[in-house]
C-alpha cells in the first residue's frame, strides 16, 4: 500500500515559502481516522543536505508524550516521506498574544515547568534540538492548564555522533557555537541559549539584535550581548542573560585560530545555565520576589 492509499491530505502546514526542509501537510489516516503530520521532500541534486536532515530526523524515535513519534517512513528513488504524530494547538508566539503583559512572568513559568520533562528527555538521549523557536513549540490550553509540545527535529543532532554537516541554524536564535558551525562543542546549553532568546521575544514581541540584513544580524548575535528592554523586569532579564551568555571576542572569529575560537566559545557556554531545575528555581524566586514587592506596597 502506498502513502496515497494510506493518508488523505487535509491541508498544508506552516509557511511553505520559509521552510528549509520539505513540504509539510496535515493528513488523516484513512483507516484509523487519526490526524498526522507528513513531511515530503522531492529529491534533487540541489537538496542533498536537506535529504540527509530528513533521514536524520527519522532516526529520533521518541515515546515521550510531548515529543513527535514516528508513524511511517518511506524513501524511494524520487522522494522521502516522513509521517509523525500531530498535535492540536497553536504556536507559542500566537498563544502569548492572548496573554496580558503583566501576566507573562506567571504564564512563562507555567510554560517552563511544562517544558522541563522535554529537556530532561532530550538530555537523557543526548539530543539537542538546535531549532528552538516559537513556531516549533505548540501550546494547548485546557482548563487553564498548558500542554506544551516540541516539534520539528529537522536540525537536531545526537551529541554522541560526529557531525560534519553544512551549517544550518535558525536566524535570531542560534548560539555562537552553532553560528560558527563548531558542532563538536554543541550540547544542551546551546538549546538553553535559544530558550533565553525565545523568552526575551516572549516579553517584547520581537527578536533582539535583528537587522534587515541577515549577515548583520548574524554578526550582532556573535558580538553583542543580549540587550536590556523596558518590557522585561530586571529580575527576569538576569535569567535570560544567564541563559544566553556568550563570550565577547576581541577579534573577529575569522582572525582567530581554531584553538582560540573554541576556547572563547567554551568560556561563553560555561557562563550559561547547565541545569534546567536551576532555571526554574530562579524564575520562581523572581516571581515570589515580585509578589512580595506588590504585597508590601
Amino acid at each position: 500500500m502506498n502513502f496515497a492509499d494510506k493518508y488523505q491530505i487535509i491541508k498544508r502546514l506552516g509557511n511553505q515559502q520559509k521552510r528549509k526542509f520539505s513540504n509539510v501537510f496535515l493528513v488523516q489516516d484513512k483507516q484509523s481516522g487519526e490526524k498526522r503530520t507528513m513531511k515530503a521532500l522531492i529529491k534533487s541534486p540541489t537538496n542533498l543536505v536537506l535529504q540527509d536532515r530528513l533521514r536524520q530526523e527519522a532516526t529520533f524515535h521518541f515515546s515521550h508524550p510531548q515529543l513527535p513519534a514516528i508513524i511511517d517512513w518511506s524513501e524511494s528513488k524520487n522522494e522521502i516521506i516522513l509521517v509523525l504524530t500531530y498535535r492540536e494547538g497553536i504556536p507559542l508566539d500566537q498563544f502569548l498574544k492572548t496573554v496580558r503583559q503583566k501576566d507573562k512572568p506567571r504564564v512563562l513559568f507555567q510554560f517552563l515547568q511544562q517544558f522541563e520533562s522535554v529537556f530532561q528527555e532530550l538530555k537523557h538521549h543526548q539530543i539537542v534540538h538546535l531549532d528552538l523557536k516559537p513556531s516549533n513549540i505548540i501550546v494547548e490550553e485546557v482548563n487553564d492548564q498548558l500542554g506544551v509540545y516540541l516539534i520539528d527535529f529537522g536540525m537536531a543532532m545526537c551529541t554522541l555522533e560526529k557531525e560534519t554537516r553544512t551549517t544550518l541554524f535558525p536566524l535570531g536564535y542560534a548560539a555562537p557555537e552553532l553560528l560558527l558551525n563548531r558542532l563538536h562543542l554543541v550540547d544542551q546549553r546551546t538549546d538553553f541559549f535559544a530558550l533565553g532568546i525565545l523568552l526575551w521575544q516572549s516579553f517584547v514581541g520581537k527578536l533582539p539584535l535583528l537587522h534587515p540584513n541577515p549577515s548583520i544580524t548574524t554578526n550582532l548575535q556573535l558580538t553583542h550581548p543580549l540587550p536590556e528592554n523596558s518590557q522585561i523586569p530586571a529580575s527576569y532579564f538576569k535569567i535570560l542573560h544567564h541563559l544566553s551568555a556568550k563570550h565577547a571576542f576581541r577579534l573577529p572569529p575569522n582572525r582567530l585560530t581554531e584553538f582560540e575560537l573554541d576556547a572563547g566559545l567554551k568560556k561563553g557556554m560555561d557562563s550559561r545555565y547547565s541545569d534546567y531545575q536551576t532555571i526554574l528555581n530562579d524564575w520562581e524566586n523572581a516571581l515570589n520576589k515580585r509578589k512580595r514587592f506588590f504585597w508590601n506596597k
